[in-house]
């Protein structure tokens, strides 16, 4: 359980916004949004702290692999292709990951909904590319994705 109480507000009034389960959301550790697992975690202390959340994008084909981690480090270079986010990959299984902070004294719950829709504009993007679905170019997502 996070050590600071703001936490569980802004993500049960985030949920809620969202019109999802404010309980599940807090006993789950993340929620469903338009098509995407993402997980919310505290990181701070009991006083000063950011919401992070993340979301698996998928596994590249092989025969583009080199290609694909590439680019997210390109992407990941001041952010110019992650609205803010950040790409990485999960070295058990090689998936790749879009992930973000915030901190949870700058936000509702409104704000963060708002963070949250448009972070899975961007993973959907990523997805696409890393999937193959779109199987050249970077995605270029719209500016001020982190915005509250």
């Amino acid at each position: 359980m996070p050590l600071n109480p703001r936490y569980d507000e802004l993500v049960r009034a985030m949920a809620t916004r969202l019109g999802r389960d404010p309980d599940a959301a807090i006993r789950d550790g993340g929620l469903m949004l338009d098509g995407f697992i993402i997980a919310l975690a505290y990181d701070g202390t009991d006083s000063f702290g950011d919401i992070l959340f993340v979301t698996e994008l998928g596994v590249p084909l092989p025969v583009r692999e080199q290609e694909v981690h590439r680019a997210l480090l390109s992407a990941n270079n001041f952010w110019v292709a992650t609205g803010g986010a950040t790409l990485g990959i999960q070295s058990e299984t090689g998936c790749v990951v879009l992930c973000g902070r915030f901190n949870i004294d700058l936000v509702d719950g409104e704000q963060l909904a708002g963070v949250l829709a448009h972070f899975c504009h961007i993973a959907s993007l990523w997805r696409m590319y890393v999937t193959d679905t779109i199987p050249t170019g970077v995605p270029v997502p719209p500016v001020g994705a982190f915005r509250a």
